[in-house]
């Protein structure tokens, strides 16, 4: 099964169906939408909880443009997909992997 998220800024959802067509069957192939790269870990409700990592930024004095702070935030921000929705999903796995 090859899992992508519509929104992934990390890796692109158009990788995708190359990878799949790679693939040796049996194979599905599933796009979760309004989701992003992190939307796979346990840590995302609480990014989502907290409106994202703007103020964990901020706490920690490091740029809320940086490419570490968007990354991890994509799939978890309050716009994006209810992170519990996704969990039941039974899509998601725990941090660190």
């Amino acid at each position: 099964m090859l899992i992508v998220a519509e929104n992934d800024t990390g890796v692109p959802p158009s990788f995708g169906p190359p990878v799949y067509d790679w693939l040796a069957p049996p194979k599905r192939y599933v796009e979760l939408a309004d989701t992003g790269h992190f939307f796979v870990y346990d840590s995302c409700a609480l990014i989502q909880e907290q409106g994202g990592l703007q103020a964990t930024a901020d706490a920690l004095g490091l740029d809320r443009e940086s490419p570490e702070i968007q990354g991890a935030e994509n799939g978890c921000l309050p716009e994006d997909a209810p992170a519990a929705d996704v969990a039941a999903s039974g899509t998601t796995s725990p941090w660190p992997s």
